[in-house]
C-alpha cells in the first residue's frame, strides 16, 4: 500500500516514483509466495512505476510475471489495473512492451468473453 501511495504521489512529484519502486520492490519480497492475488497487485503496480521511470523492460518484465500468476484475469480489480498500465505504456515504444500489451489485450479479451459465456460461440 505504502508503494502505491507513493506511486500516486510520483503523478505530481516524479521523484516519489523511485520510492515507490522500492517499496513495492520490498512487498514483493516479504509477500508470502502463497498469496497470489497480492503478488498480482504487486506486480502490475511495479510495472506501472517502471513506466513512469521510462524502464520499459523492467515495466514489460513485471507485467509479464503478473500475467504468468494469473489464472485467468476474473478479478475484475486486477483487470482494471492491467488495463491502467495498457494505456499508461503505450507510450513506451518498445518490442517488449509491444509484446506484453499484446499479451494483456488478448488476456483481458478472453476473460470477457469467458464471463459473458461468449468464448464457445465465437
Amino acid at each position: 500500500m505504502i508503494g502505491a501511495r507513493y506511486r500516486d504521489l510520483a503523478r505530481h512529484d516524479a521523484h516519489q516514483a523511485s520510492r515507490a519502486r522500492e517499496q513495492i520492490s520490498e512487498a514483493l519480497t516479504l509477500r508470502d509466495p502463497g498469496d497470489c492475488r497480492g503478488r498480482i497487485f504487486d506486480l502490475i503496480g511495479l510495472a506501472r512505476t517502471d513506466v513512469m521511470l521510462d524502464e520499459a523492460e523492467e515495466a514489460a518484465d513485471a507485467a509479464r510475471q503478473a500475467l504468468a500468476v494469473m489464472d485467468d484475469a476474473r478479478s475484475g480489480r486486477a483487470r482494471r489495473r492491467l488495463r491502467d498500465f495498457y494505456r499508461e505504456s503505450e507510450p513506451l515504444e518498445t518490442s517488449s512492451i509491444r509484446d506484453v500489451r499484446q499479451a494483456i489485450a488478448d488476456r483481458l479479451s478472453s476473460s470477457y468473453l469467458r464471463l459473458r459465456g461468449e468464448a464457445e460461440a465465437a
